[in-house]
């Protein structure tokens, strides 16, 4: 078995499952296992009409690519539904604007810096 590490639902039996009913009667199962995914209607179709990995499972990079994730090995990797990778990589992309956004305040408020004091300066003051 391969489990979703979001949300636990069981990818291989979920699979399978899909696989031996009609595409008309898979919307029910998928909707009773992974709730979350029908929000995402290009995702819910491609879950229903091909129930593979990378359209109802993907690797996920624990640590992402761009802090050095993807030089890791097996390791950082972890199965995480096509839902859970999206809400995942949806909350980091958020964190990572407000960090952006937080970066670029801090730098507009931050007053330029004054070059130091001389001595001729500091016996005046």
């Amino acid at each position: 078995s391969l489990f979703c590490q979001g949300c636990g639902v069981d990818l291989l039996r979920l699979a399978s499952a899909l696989k031996a009913l009609p595409v008309d009667e898979r919307q029910q199962l998928l909707r009773q296992r992974v709730p979350h995914l029908e929000q995402w209607a290009g995702k819910w179709t491609r879950a229903i009409c091909e129930p593979t990995e990378g359209h109802l499972w993907e690797a996920d990079h624990i640590r992402e690519v761009r802090h050095g994730g993807g030089e890791a090995g097996l390791a950082n990797f972890q199965p995480l539904c096509v839902a859970c990778h999206q809400l995942k990589t949806n909350r980091n992309s958020a964190a990572e604007a407000r960090r952006r956004r937080q970066a670029a305040f801090q730098e507009r408020e931050t007053p330029p810096s004054s070059p130091p004091l001389t001595p001729t300066q500091l016996s005046a003051a």
